[in-house]
């Protein structure tokens, strides 16, 4: 939904956007250790099927979001909402990310919310949600109109570039609005 996403198709693991440190002390000397050297441009954006495994580590998103063990067959993947993966979801750079580029994609529509919120959850949005969000929008913008570091510090968040001239409380007021529907239960466990 946010264009970031590589189609790429086959080709090496990659090394996605990952906490500091997940993979220090796992039971190995220092001249054995493993450094987790994150991927770069399209390679970050990778689908998840590429991402680079640890043995005795998976990727936190994917822990977080109940992939299973590599231990024994798995033939049914668990489905859970948990809080956190609502953590996740809010703190991650990635998903940060995608909200801030679906934000610019939508940034000077007349009916942004609307329509973000028509694309990521592929129905309309009812009036009651329309007036939730819009106040949220009203508020945030108020935050970032006071705090302008605030603007800087969210929309530099990850490696995709942005245009400079799109940095603005609006933008960064949106790009919340975009997190928290990205954010729904609806969003993250379709059925």
């Amino acid at each position: 939904m946010s264009g970031l996403l590589n189609t790429k198709v086959g080709g090496p693991s990659v090394k996605p956007y990952q906490p500091d440190g997940v993979w220090e002390d796992l039971n190995a000397p220092k001249s054995h250790a493993e450094i987790y050297e994150q991927s770069k441009g399209e390679e970050l954006y990778r689908k998840s099927l590429y991402t680079y495994w640890r043995r005795a580590v998976l990727h936190p998103a994917m822990a977080v979001f109940d992939a299973p063990s590599r231990d024994v067959c798995a033939v049914k993947r668990e489905s859970t909402n948990t809080p956190l993966q609502a953590l996740a979801v809010l703190h991650g750079p990635i998903f940060i990310e995608a909200a801030r580029n679906l934000a610019s994609d939508y940034y000077r529509h007349p009916k942004a919310i609307e329509t973000v919120f028509q694309k990521v959850l592929t129905r309309p949005i009812e009036k009651k949600e329309l007036e939730l969000i819009g106040e949220y929008y009203a508020r945030r913008k108020e935050h970032y109109v006071k705090h302008p570091e605030a603007v800087k510090k969210l929309l530099s968040v990850g490696e995709s570039l942005l245009d400079p001239n799109l940095h603005s409380a609006e933008l960064a007021a949106l790009t919340d609005c975009c997190h928290a529907i990205l954010n729904l239960n609806e969003a993250l466990t379709r059925k």
